[in-house]
């Protein structure tokens, strides 16, 4: 079977695992056709998932922070930017990471629930536009100050703020990735599940686009979330959404 058939035939975690054990060499010509059709099948469920929750939160009184930019879809010539980002990055980006870009687009679903605990946070699902993660991308990437007080030597792509900052509160570092990456998917730095980039996609629509309430992860992270049992309404939901 190719990964993609034993992903639709429901190994799903299987694959991901061991597309991302290929390394590299997930892009060597026997590999790559295969593992792109698993990221875009993947991301085709996300996105169904991301509409599904554009309608689903609203509709139990979540309050979205922006209603104007909870979703947008990818513009019609996101693979032309996604060629040029790869291009000043020198490199591409994790399959995983593309795929989101080429079929869900850019999301939003910060806010709150006037009925349900204010303390702790929620980390919802945000996915920052590709255009301004680029341009953050570039200009640290040529901002000597930055290199000056930097001890890694790479500059990460930010794909999301981290949960204090969706909060409106000063925190931590965004939800980034390493890149250039030949591989499929990576971790994704600073998030604390620490996980992949798709076990991350999943642990969000798991608890239905709102994974602060699993109070799962390390550190502060694990002592700061809702603290209380999920609404019934939130695990309604996410029973609905598609498995990554």
């Amino acid at each position: 079977m190719t990964f993609l058939q034993r992903y639709v035939a429901g190994d799903r975690e299987g694959v991901w695992a061991d597309l991302v054990a290929l390394g590299d060499s997930v892009r060597a010509p026997g590999h790559l056709e295969d593992a792109r059709a698993v990221a875009r099948e993947t991301m085709r469920r996300a996105r169904h998932n991301v509409k599904a929750l554009h309608v689903a939160l609203p509709s139990v009184g979540w309050v979205f922070a922006e209603p104007e930019r909870a979703y947008e879809p990818p513009a019609r010539d996101v693979g032309a930017q996604l060629d040029e980002a790869e291009r000043l990055v020198g490199g591409p980006l994790p399959l995983s990471l593309r795929a989101w870009y080429e079929e869900v687009g850019t999301v939003d679903f910060r806010g709150h629930h006037p009925d349900w605990p204010s303390h702790g946070y929620p980390d919802a699902l945000v996915s920052i536009p590709l255009a301004f993660s680029l341009e953050d991308y570039v200009e640290r990437r040529d901002d000597p100050e930055f290199w000056r007080f930097r001890q890694e030597h790479y500059v990460e792509w930010c794909f999301a703020p981290d949960y204090f900052h969706k909060d409106d509160t000063s925190g931590g570092m965004p939800y980034s990735l390493i890149i250039p990456s030949d591989a499929a998917d990576t971790e994704l730095l600073f998030e604390p599940h620490e996980t992949t980039f798709v076990g991350y996609l999943r642990t969000c629509f798991t608890w239905a686009g709102c994974p602060g309430w699993d109070g799962q992860g390390r550190g502060e992270y694990a002592t700061t979330h809702y603290g209380e049992s999920p609404p019934s309404a939130l695990l309604d939901i996410a029973a609905r959404l598609l498995v990554l």
